[in-house]
C-alpha cells in the first residue's frame, strides 16, 4: 500500500485490513512515519518525533493490532 491508497481510507477501513492481515501494523507505521517525513518540514506538526519507540512497541507487544491504528489526513 502506498500514501494514495491509505489516504482514501478511514481509520476502521485501515483496522480491518490489518485484522485480515492484508497489510501488517508495521508497513501501516512505515506509511505514517513516511509521510511525516515528507510533510513536517512544511508544517511542522509533529515536533518530538517517537518513531523508534513506535515500532519498538509493535515488535514486543504487536499494540497497533489490538488497540490503535496511525491515521494522518495531510
Amino acid at each position: 500500500m502506498n500514501f494514495q491508497e491509505y489516504i482514501k481510507l478511514d481509520g476502521t477501513a485501515i483496522s480491518t485490513l490489518v485484522n485480515k492481515k492484508e497489510i501488517t501494523a508495521k508497513e501501516i507505521l512505515e506509511i505514517a512515519i513516511n509521510r511525516i517525513e515528507t510533510i513536517n518540514p512544511e508544517v511542522n506538526a509533529v515536533i518530538y518525533k517517537m518513531f523508534d519507540e513506535a515500532k519498538k512497541s509493535i515488535d514486543t507487544n504487536n499494540i497497533l493490532n489490538k488497540h490503535l491504528v496511525v491515521f494522518l489526513c495531510y
